[in-house]
This record gives structure tokens, sequence and C-alpha cells, in this order.
């Protein structure tokens, strides 16, 4: 076989490959393998909650330092308007919170974005565990990424992973983990007949009624909890997909305020202490060069031990309302402010 035609097969055999994984790729989403659902569960209940609220609402965006540290009964209460605890989980890129906030977001809307300090160092390189759930059950999601974005996809999914979702596909007929939303409600009611929630585990069973999940278990946090371990620059791919979020509020006329996460007082922040009050000012005026500002004093959600649940993130349901009535009052009078300076 001359040297030409050898080089012309073998690229011709790589092409088709290529090809054929790419469809391979597409074909096992959705499979019902191993993943997060109860993400995708929650993201369900929580968007028929949204298209239930008629008038301009409060929108909390964040990972589980929201969903498990904010008491939506508490603001609602408090700011006298409809709040959607839009927690999620912090695992998930930022991009996608984006995503689930332009599917929730309404005309005049106030978003508080909280994040997890991860989020603020983050690159545009894709995890693991974000790709496989996105390929569990974000069909939808990896649709409207960018040609770039989807290729960096296929490129970071696990072959042994594609093949499992190939085979699971082929084996069964849909995927019964991804509950529709009558689905959702029938067993929620079921829950909530008692009138409490319980902690059924990472699921949607564990929810309220208003999408939080807020438990009375006791804690069971490590001694030791890391928040800002990275004393570098702020990444760009969290300044873009800040500039994106802030766009999208602007382009429905709302107002975005971004505040701490919720973190637990002990060896890395104690806000009590000057070195966690000299640390957390190096970054607020690391945002400050971006002219983004970091609203509320960080102290308001600095809780101690016997607030917490099962990580430093999530606060059991006593934190849940400390959290809430504390930004609540924060929130007031940094929405007043900002509708005088409008007015001036």
């Amino acid at each position: 076989m001359r040297a030409k035609t050898f080089v012309i097969l073998f690229f011709s055999f790589l092409i088709l490959f290529l090809f054929t994984y790419v469809g391979l790729f597409f074909f096992q989403l959705q499979a019902p393998v191993g993943a997060d659902y109860w993400v995708k569960n929650a993201c369900t209940f929580k968007e028929a909650r949204s298209k239930s609220i008629t008038v301009p609402k409060v929108i909390i965006l964040g990972g589980s330092n929201v969903l498990f540290g904010i008491s939506t009964e508490v603001l609602e209460r408090e700011l006298r308007r409809p709040v959607l605890n839009l927690g999620l989980h912090a695992g998930l890129d930022i991009d996608y919170l984006y995503y689930e906030l332009e599917k929730n977001m309404s005309e005049g809307d106030i978003v508080i974005l909280s994040l997890e300090y991860q989020y603020y160092y983050t690159t545009e390189q894709l995890t693991t565990l974000f790709v496989n759930n996105m390929m569990a059950w974000g069909t939808e999601y990896i649709k409207q990424l960018s040609l770039k974005r989807k290729l960096d996809f296929i490129v970071t999914a696990d072959p042994e992973r594609v093949v499992a979702g190939v085979l699971k596909k082929l084996q069964e007929k849909g995927n019964k983990n991804i509950k529709s939303i009558a689905e959702l409600q029938s067993s929620l009611e079921d829950e909530w007949k008692n009138g409490t929630t319980q902690w059924r585990g990472y699921s949607y069973k564990s929810m309220n009624k208003f999408g939080d999940i807020n438990v009375d278990e006791i804690s069971d946090v490590p001694t030791r909890t890391a928040y800002l371990t990275n004393d570098g620059n702020l990444s760009q791919y969290f300044l873009e997909n800040y500039r994106n979020i802030y766009e999208l509020v602007k382009k429905h006329n709302g107002q975005l305020l971004l505040v701490h996460p919720v973190t637990l007082k002990g060896d890395e922040l104690d806000f009590s202490k000057r070195k966690s009050r000299e640390k957390i000012k190096v970054f607020e005026n690391m945002l400050l060069d971006y002219n983004i500002t970091l609203y509320c004093e960080p102290s308001i959600s600095n809780l101690e031990r016997r607030f917490f649940f099962n990580t430093a993130y999530h606060p059991n349901i006593n934190g849940a309302k400390l959290r809430s009535y504390a930004l609540s009052k924060c929130l007031k009078q940094e929405l007043l402010e900002n509708i005088n300076n409008m007015l001036k």
C-alpha cells in the first residue's frame, strides 16, 4: 500500500471515528445513569413556583448555601414581596446558574446573588461532576451552548461514561429519575401532610413548599473549614459570567445585589477577629477594582457551629432563619438606598 493511500485511509477512519463518537455522545444524553437527579427535580419545582408568581419578586441565586441557608418564609414576611429560592448546587458551573436565572427572571425582579467563594476563582475548565450531571439531566442546557462549549463537553466527558450511557439508553426507555412537575407535586404533598419537612437526604423530598431545604438536625460539621483558600486574582471566567448576569438583570429592569455566602464562625473566618476582617476586606477590594460591590456585612452570615447541619455551607433551620432575618434587614436598607440614588 502506497504511503499516500495509507494516509488517506488513516485520516478517513479517524474522521469517521470522531463523528461516530460525537454521535454517540449526543445519543446517550439523558441516559438513566447515576447522577444528582435531585437537583434537576428541584429546578423543575422552582421553575413551576416561579411561573406561579405574577408580580415582581426577589430571586436568591447561588449554590447550596442558598438552598439550605435561606428561609423563604422569613424573607417574604420581612420584605413583603414574593421570594424565589434559586439555590442549587455549588458543583454546578456558574454559567448554569445564569441559565436557570434566565429561565426564571421576570420584569422588575430583584436578584440577590450569594455565591460560594470558590465561584470567584473558578476557571472555564469543566469539572467531571458538572459534565456527568449535564449528560444525565441537562440536555437542554447542553443544546443551547456554543459549538466551542459543546466540544469542551465532549472532550471532557469520560469515554467509559459515554459508553455506559449508550448501553443504558439502549436497555431502558426514558429516564424515570427525572420527574414531571405533576409527579413532584404529588410526591411532595404526601411529604408535607404532617405540616413539617423532614430530612430525606439529598432529595427533592427534603424541600419545603418554598423550595428551601431547612432541616432540624444536629450539627455534624468538620472542625476546620476552608473558604477563601485562593489568594490570587479573580478569574476571568467569573468576571465574564458576573457581567452576563448583570446584563440579564439590567435587561429586565431589575436590580442585582451581590452578597456574601453563609459561613461558619471558626478558624477560617471569624469576623469578631481583626485577621478575618482584614482578609475579607482584601477580597472585597479585589471586586471593587472591577466595579463590583459586595453588599451587606459578611458578619451577618457568619454563624456559630450550632446553627449548621452537615457542611460549612449548610445551615440548619435555625441558622437559615437567623441568616434570613439579618439579610432581610440589610436588603431593605440597601434596596431603599439604591432606589433613592436612582431618583437623584
